[in-house]
């Protein structure tokens, strides 16, 4: 797993960005998510301990690759994501098989995975961003990848 972290400007709420796989024998997973978290006041302060909370906008979005293909890449499903009052947006795909495939046509672009004869590659990278907005604050991030 690979993140990148973007404090706001008075430091009381950050975002997380991270791309992330699951490699288990027959499950395979990888996505893109942004968390949304405050820092703990009160009693709880001196831990600099971090809790999930809201963002009146939140956004995630990530590709899939192939790293012999360079420059090829796919969305992930329900990329590009925008969601109101919520503290975590992802954008996420799974497989139970050997791995998830995108569907390329031969010159190494996506197209619709109805169309008949194109080759699949099994995806092996991914990368994304995200951003939320709160207290009137926006937060982004540069592209996390992975590997």
């Amino acid at each position: 797993m690979k993140k990148r972290e973007v404090l706001s400007k008075d430091s009381t709420w950050k975002i997380v960005v991270e791309a992330w796989p699951v490699n288990l024998f027959f499950y395979k997973a990888m996505g893109i998510s942004t968390n949304v978290y405050e820092r703990n006041s009160g009693f709880w302060a001196w831990l600099g301990a971090w809790k999930f909370v809201k963002a009146s906008l939140l956004s995630v979005s990530g590709a899939m690759s192939y790293r012999l293909a360079p420059g090829f890449s796919a969305p992930l499903p329900g990329s590009p994501l925008f969601l109101s009052n919520f503290s975590k947006a992802e954008c996420s795909i799974w497989v139970f098989g050997i791995g998830v495939k995108i569907k390329i046509d031969l010159i190494f672009n996506p197209s619709d995975p109805s169309t008949g004869g194109a080759p699949s590659l099994i995806a092996d990278g991914l990368s994304g961003s995200g951003s939320a907005t709160r207290k009137g604050e926006t937060l982004a991030t540069s592209t996390v990848s992975y590997p």
